[in-house]
């Protein structure tokens, strides 16, 4: 069986550029990552018009990808990818912010 991220509206394969994360053990991350993927799945309903993302919990196999985190969330070097501890997925609009305060604050350093 293909193992496939289990985040709303993804179903990446681990591949070329992309790797699956199990989900961790230790809470409260967990529970950070499940809710993650609970509001990713917001709104999206099954084949019997059910929410997919009010009661979703992952199973021993549940996978999220590694375009849900940075680049910065990986060990360098590591192959495969290998998340630092403590890691959470981000949203692609906090993935943006937190992309621009890093940019923004290598500016402010490089200004005279």
């Amino acid at each position: 069986m293909v193992k496939v991220c289990v985040a709303g509206k993804c179903s990446k394969t681990a591949g070329e550029n992309v790797s699956l994360h199990y989900f961790p053990k230790d809470e409260p991350r967990r529970t950070k990552w499940i809710k993650f993927v609970q509001n990713t799945r917001y709104g999206i309903k099954d084949k019997n018009k059910k929410l997919k993302g009010v009661d979703w919990t992952p199973s021993s196999t549940s996978t999220l990808c590694s375009n849900h985190f940075m680049d910065s969330d990986f060990i360098e070097g590591k192959i495969p990818k290998k998340l630092k501890p403590g890691t959470f997925p981000k949203s692609e609009s906090q993935k943006s912010k937190l992309e621009h305060t890093k940019s923004s604050s290598y500016r402010r350093r490089d200004q005279p």
